[in-house]
């Protein structure tokens, strides 16, 4: 079957594999896709990589679906209600911090071999996640927040040091011939791009295309500017890089595209 994406809204999307449905920082949902696989068979992994309002919404732990459900939260998301509500629903939970990776844990879960946890420049953390049918990054608030004051130059500093290392995890996994072919695949990488920086809101996601040439590049975040996909997309194109990575033009809740 096709991989299909959808946009709930902001930094938040829908991937169905063959398999499995991964839901990243979920925030709302205007057209009501999640919905729609409360009847699936499939597994259904939420993640979290931050507590900040507009990446997470608690009412994903009140998710009733027929498949089995886990959660992947960034430890800000933790509180002692939501974990005991979460023993008497018998949900599963990993609570995780960057630095750590998540391979045996996930064992029950179909399709995914491995979660790299990573930090952020903002707060919380970022993903790298391999799969049997591909790899796939979310950056969370991972950017280079380039407000253009006095911090310019550490925030930029910091935003490369993290994505060279998320880099060096991604060239062991290509390498690593134990994984099957397409695990070694980058199929999508959702970064932010936020208008509010104004003439740097592309900077972040240019520093990671440096590092990377994902299949699709996903712009997420998307403040005040719907248009930024398909700025991006100009850009890569003025500067010959357009055929290195397809710009995701998602901007309208309950778009979707097929990766593959």
């Amino acid at each position: 079957m096709h991989t299909k994406l959808y946009l709930l809204e902001h930094s938040g999307f829908l991937l169905e594999l063959e398999d499995l449905i991964l839901v990243f920082d979920y925030y709302r949902d205007p057209a009501g896709i999640l919905d729609t696989y409360a009847v699936s068979s499939k597994t259904i992994v939420f993640l979290v990589s931050h507590n900040h309002a507009d990446h997470w919404n608690p009412k994903i732990m009140s998710f009733e679906s027929q498949a089995p459900t886990y959660y992947i939260l960034d430890s800000s998301c933790y509180s002692e209600s939501l974990h005991v509500a979460a023993d008497q629903e018998q949900q599963k939970i990993f609570y995780v911090d960057p630095n750590t990776v998540l391979e045996e844990e996930l064992s029950a879960i179909p399709s995914l071999i491995r979660l790299a946890i990573f930090a952020s420049t903002d707060e919380g953390s970022s993903f790298l996640l391999v799969t049997t049918s591909g790899s796939y990054i979310h950056l969370g608030d991972l950017n280079d927040w380039d407000w253009q004051d006095e911090d310019s130059e550490q925030m930029e500093a910091d935003y490369n040091a993290e994505v060279s290392r998320m880099a060096a995890s991604w060239t062991a996994i290509t390498e690593d011939n134990t994984l099957p072919a397409e695990a070694r695949q980058l199929i999508s990488a959702f970064v932010p791009v936020d208008k509010r920086l104004e003439e740097m809101a592309f900077k972040g996601a240019l520093t990671f295309l440096e590092y990377f040439q994902p299949d699709y590049l996903v712009p997420m975040h998307l403040n005040g500017g719907k248009d930024l996909p398909s700025e991006l997309a100009s850009i890569l194109s003025q500067i010959g890089r357009r055929g290195h990575s397809k710009i995701a033009e998602l901007i309208v809740s309950g778009q979707m595209i097929n990766l593959n």
